[in-house]
């Protein structure tokens, strides 16, 4: 079985504090490690039997280009980052916040908006007032 980590290193890949390791992959902060909890996925990674499909709907979800895709992958912790003729900003989402928010504009909106502002953010960037880039982690 490999070893559980939790670390508040900035030497590592993962941008939230602290970060948790299993072996010597860096799964993300408190809000990553209890979405995998509630999705039954944290106990995949302790064993080793971690299914990396996942990867690949997250792919598939942002070629897709439809409200209800960025919805969720707003949803699953991933964050957009939008360009505004050189101004960025960024959108996320907070699930297990009290009450639930996405992030838009810098301001908190209720979680339930979420595909409505995807669709307004799809707007934007289908009339080439915006460029988009999901954010990786390095």
């Amino acid at each position: 079985m490999d070893m559980v980590v939790f670390s508040s290193s900035d030497a590592t890949r993962c941008a939230s504090v602290p970060k948790v390791f299993i072996g010597a992959t860096c799964y993300g902060g408190f809000e990553d490690i209890q979405a995998m909890v509630m999705d039954g996925t944290f106990q995949n990674a302790v064993d080793g039997t971690l299914d990396d499909s996942g990867d690949e709907e997250i792919a598939q979800l942002k070629e897709t280009m439809t409200s209800e895709a960025y919805a969720e992958l707003l949803k699953q912790g991933e964050i957009l980052t939008i360009d505004e003729g050189g101004s960025e900003m960024d959108v996320w989402a907070e699930p297990f916040a009290k009450p639930p928010v996405v992030y838009y504009e810098g301001s908190p909106e209720p979680l339930e908006e979420a595909e409505a502002i995807a669709s307004r953010i799809l707007v934007r960037l289908k009339s080439g007032d915006i460029e988009i880039v999901w954010k990786e982690e390095n």
